[in-house]
């Protein structure tokens, strides 16, 4: 019995997962609120399904790249369920979600997947995938980018894009970079709890999960007052 948590970016969602099915989840577009709403979304995920925080036998979290605040929501709760319960815990980063929820059209047109989640101040967290195999396969691990040299970092001929990344910054993208993506009908662009769940059950029988003190947030960037602290700078778009 799993319960996901995901609350990277400004969707943030909570699942309970049991032998490939979602039982129940909670889904909130209130990025600013994750923190205020992560417990009362576990309760009532645990309510529809009728399940007790006893009958849990792991806890999933994203753990980034995403929101610094966001990150630490999710992932402070999941610890905090994993020692109470002595469970283990399992962690994925939030673009492999991505790019696991667009699998069958990824395979249908046997192309990788691009995910991409703002990183604002011009910049995107991305990450390509090959999902081709029962498994995603990171072709490129995650990473961040200036939206202005995305094209010199992703070389393929042709990709499905999703995130929300795309959705703030496809105007801005080369006229070369644009026309070699493709978008999933119906895309979805924010990584969900239900699809961590699913993943953690099949990728936990097979990779070691942590303990409550060995979770690590994915930080690609240092946060926005330790930049401004710096000094460090962003060009404006075009």
């Amino acid at each position: 019995m799993i319960l996901a948590l995901e609350t990277s970016t400004q969707w943030g969602s909570v699942a309970l997962v049991h032998q490939g099915k979602v039982l129940a989840e909670e889904i909130s577009d209130r990025q600013k609120s994750h923190s205020e709403l992560i417990n009362a979304m576990v309760e009532r995920t645990l309510a529809k399904a009728g399940v007790q925080f006893s009958d849990l036998t792991l806890v999933a979290t994203g753990f980034g790249p995403g929101s610094f605040t966001g990150i630490r929501v999710a992932g402070n709760v999941a610890k905090s369920i994993s020692y109470t319960l002595n469970i283990p815990l399992f962690a994925l980063d939030s673009l492999f979600l991505l790019a696991a929820q667009a699998k069958s059209q990824a395979q249908e047109h046997k192309v990788p997947v691009l995910s991409m989640i703002n990183a604002y101040k011009n910049m995107v967290y991305y990450g390509l995938y090959n999902l081709q195999n029962d498994i995603p396969e990171a072709l490129i691990p995650a990473a961040v980018v200036p939206v202005r040299n995305l094209e010199q970092v992703i070389t393929q001929e042709k990709f499905l894009v999703v995130g929300d990344g795309f959705q703030t910054y496809s105007k801005y993208f080369p006229s070369g970079f644009t026309q070699k993506i493709r978008r999933p009908n119906h895309p979805q662009d924010y990584p969900l709890a239900s699809t961590l769940g699913q993943l953690a059950e099949t990728l936990s029988k097979k990779h070691p999960t942590l303990d409550w003190k060995s979770f690590l947030p994915l930080y690609l960037r240092a946060s926005e007052a330790e930049e401004n602290l710096k000094g460090i700078l962003f060009t404006p778009l075009k």
